[in-house]
């Protein structure tokens, strides 16, 4: 979103004139400038109490006026999506909704996925990003949840959630396409997730850029819309997207020509630059437990040397080259910050 700043011109002030000897009308008070005494109240910015969300207000356009403490009870993340203002993620905890974790997601299931991600009893996770492989789309995500599923047989009493990112992005050329992105980007942006995703589009987002003069140069002079694909999902989604297979650039054409109702043979797309990263998020099982112990630290420093090896016997059991094997980094918080005491010994608190 892009803020504005208007610049205020002063309009000319009148020369000004001596005054003279008495004043020649009676000085005019200038009444106060009136305000509403009674502004609707509003508990946007200001929180409710535990066991409670902020839900939105009657007006459509401005969902922070009016609204109001409410409690609201869940059992899935999904059933708070629309009693949340803007800016937090739909959280069910213990039952009632929670509006406490901040973030933002297109489509509800890329909530749910991040509401879990973001759970107060994550206290530290293990990122794992694979080298280059010499795979397709759908061969790479098969060994990414096959080394998700090692490391959590590998650890079994260590609580994890895993999650698989990906990021891809596809070069779209073809006029009926590029009209549509600059006179409906919500559609062309649908199009692209369900010829990319398929089923399963809801769990994908898609960015759009319009052609520039610099991708015009990288595409030979043609105008090419850029489509950026990504997914954060967990391990069971993982493997239904699998099974659905990821498109090779030919399916993705054809899939978008067929919802554009277009020939095939006027718009040609194409993938590249696929970035892939699983991560393993550790939890304690209690909303919140703090500080991060010992045993906890230790877990997931075990779990961070175990990866790259565990990824080395995927690839040799899918028969994939790997140009290497591949990099884990910890995050001794999970997405929080943490003190100074973390570096200086083995305890954490993390806020």
């Amino acid at each position: 979103m892009r803020y504005f700043a208007a610049l205020l011109l002063a309009a000319p002030v009148a020369a000004y004139t001596a005054a003279t000897d008495a004043p020649t009308s009676t000085p005019q008070t200038q009444a106060p400038t009136q305000y509403p005494s009674d502004p609707l109240a509003t508990c946007a910015g200001i929180g409710c109490g535990a066991g409670q969300v902020c839900e939105p207000g009657p007006f459509e356009d401005e969902p922070a006026e009016a609204a109001a403490c409410a409690t609201v009870a869940c059992s899935l993340h999904l059933d708070c999506a629309t009693h949340i203002l803007p800016g937090s993620l739909p959280y069910c905890r213990g039952g009632l909704c929670d509006d406490s974790l901040g973030g933002t997601c297109a489509a509800e299931e890329q909530c749910a996925a991040l509401a879990s991600r973001h759970a107060p009893d994550n206290v530290g996770s293990v990122r794992f990003a694979p080298p280059a492989l010499t795979a397709n789309a759908t061969e790479a995500l098969l060994a990414l949840a096959e080394i998700a599923a090692s490391a959590q047989s590998t650890f079994p009493e260590t609580q994890m959630r895993t999650f698989v990112y990906s990021n891809e992005v596809a070069s779209i050329i073809g006029g009926a396409f590029v009209t549509l992105a600059r006179d409906d980007a919500a559609a062309a942006r649908a199009a692209v997730a369900d010829a990319f995703c398929g089923d399963l589009a809801a769990h994908c987002a898609v960015a759009i850029e319009l052609p520039s003069y610099r991708r015009r140069l990288q595409s030979g002079g043609m105008n090419a819309v850029v489509a950026t694909i990504s997914f954060a999902v967990d391990l069971e989604t993982l493997r239904a997207m699998i099974a659905n297979g990821v498109p090779s650039d030919d399916e993705f054409t054809q899939a978008l020509a067929a919802a554009l109702s277009i020939s095939i043979e006027d718009i040609s797309a194409s993938a590249s630059e696929a970035t892939l990263e699983v991560e393993f998020i550790v939890g304690t099982g209690s909303d919140g437990e703090n500080p991060v112990d010992e045993s906890v630290l230790q877990e997931m420093a075990l779990l961070k040397d175990a990866v790259p090896e565990i990824a080395d016997a995927v690839y040799t059991a899918l028969g994939i080259y790997a140009d290497g094997i591949g990099n884990a980094t910890l995050d001794l918080c999970a997405f929080r910050h943490f003190d100074k005491r973390c570096e200086l010994s083995a305890v954490c608190r993390c806020t």
